[in-house]
């Protein structure tokens, strides 16, 4: 790369950015909370809310609570055999008897989330399942399910998820016990989990024996998928035309207990990325196909472009960023600033709003700059495929 390659590189790039930021801001500008229906055709009590888990948190009977309170159809709980004392011990003391809310424990042959997902679909009885993670917690429990059903209104739509926030218990937040995990959640959105610990499906589309089939049988490189399901679910719905909506209201937001530890949180990160790249891979490359989800999704379909590409990417800038040091240092001086000020508005808004949180900047600016070393060890290990979490 020659040195005006590269300042035509930087200069492009930069352009590129500021165009992006505005596009974005301009769409969510637009953006507005889908309006509740006079007459609605789906209630709550047309909820089946599955549950998978392993390890249970202490903090499932508190979470447990709020999703009773909901009153949904049934709460299905899957888990394996070890566990089942520990569940049924963690349920006792918030009965969903008394909100006429069935709470049924099924037991998968083995750990795996998708197979445990499986176990708790086909026992599934209402219109509408509700995929909820362990540690989630229904912040609005009266308002959260009518609000995510709105949009289902559409017959289109085959799935919904909501707004999603850091639940960190007012005891952890002292500079002095919180950890630096804590500290990033609510920067991150309690720490980038899963869209499907906080999706909302038709029963149809679950119920459908090829969607079951593939869901535990998807592979990667010869290896069948344990974890991914959210990615899965994304990429199925896609390929057939259903529609998907994101219900941003206040009423639909959930929030879901952070990591305490770091080293399992940085664990995490890496199978977070390593499943983004198997997805964006698969939908660009392989199925549907780069074509088919432009016709679709042109948005989506660049931007998981982008994400197959952010290893060369970023080495590219770097190699660039060398190269017009050489002679424009000011150049890449500007750069950097332009860069370090753009998500200075960010962090000035975390640290005035978590004040509890500031010792532990360092970590999402350091997620921020360096997510591309976290890329480079994901491309050679794109194979492996842990629930790192649990045991």
């Amino acid at each position: 790369m020659t040195m005006y390659m590269s300042t035509a590189f930087l200069s492009l790039s930069l352009l590129w950015n500021l165009r992006e930021g505005r596009f974005i801001q301009n769409c969510a500008a637009k953006c507005e909370p889908i309006p509740l229906p006079q007459k609605p055709t789906l209630h709550s009590s047309d909820i089946s809310i599955i549950v998978t888990t392993i390890n249970t948190p202490d903090s499932f009977t508190s979470a447990l609570r709020t999703w009773v309170a909901a009153k949904p159809k049934e709460i299905i709980i899957v888990t394996i055999q070890r566990d089942e004392a520990r569940v049924r011990a963690l349920l006792a003391p918030a009965p969903g008897e008394a909100n006429d809310v069935e709470i049924i424990v099924r037991l998968a042959p083995r750990a795996n989330k998708r197979v445990q997902m499986d176990v708790g679909i086909e026992a599934a009885r209402g219109s509408v399942v509700a995929f909820v993670d362990d540690c989630v917690f229904w912040q609005q429990p009266a308002a959260i399910l009518p609000s995510l059903l709105a949009p289902f209104e559409d017959y289109a739509v085959g799935g919904v998820v909501g707004r999603q926030s850091a639940h960190i218990a007012p005891e952890r937040r002292d500079p002095s016990v919180v950890t630096a995990a804590e500290r990033v959640s609510p920067l991150t959105g309690a720490a980038g989990a899963s869209r499907a610990g906080r999706a909302l499906i038709r029963t149809a589309i679950l119920k459908d024996a090829d969607f079951r089939w593939a869901l535990t049988n998807d592979m990667w490189m010869g290896n069948a998928l344990n974890t991914g399901d959210d990615s899965f679910i994304t990429r199925w719905m896609i390929k057939r035309g259903h529609k998907m909506s994101i219900q941003d209201a206040p009423e639909a937001e959930i929030s879901k207990v952070v990591m305490r530890d770091t080293k399992v949180y940085a664990k995490q990160t890496i199978r977070w990325q390593r499943t983004s790249l198997q997805t964006c891979t698969s939908l660009v490359l392989i199925d549907p196909g780069f074509r088919a989800l432009w016709r679709q999704y042109p948005y989506l379909a660049r931007k998981y472009t982008e994400c197959s590409l952010s290893l060369p990417w970023a080495l590219a800038h770097i190699a660039a960023l060398i190269m017009v040091s050489r002679q424009y240092l000011w150049i890449v001086l500007a750069f950097v600033l332009y860069h370090v000020y753009g998500t200075f508005t960010d962090y000035r808004a975390f640290v005035l709003k978590y004040p509890w949180a500031v010792r532990g900047i360092w970590f999402p600016v350091l997620l921020d700059y360096f997510g591309w070393v976290v890329h480079a060890y994901c491309w050679p290990t794109l194979g492996k495929d842990e629930w790192l979490t649990r045991g």
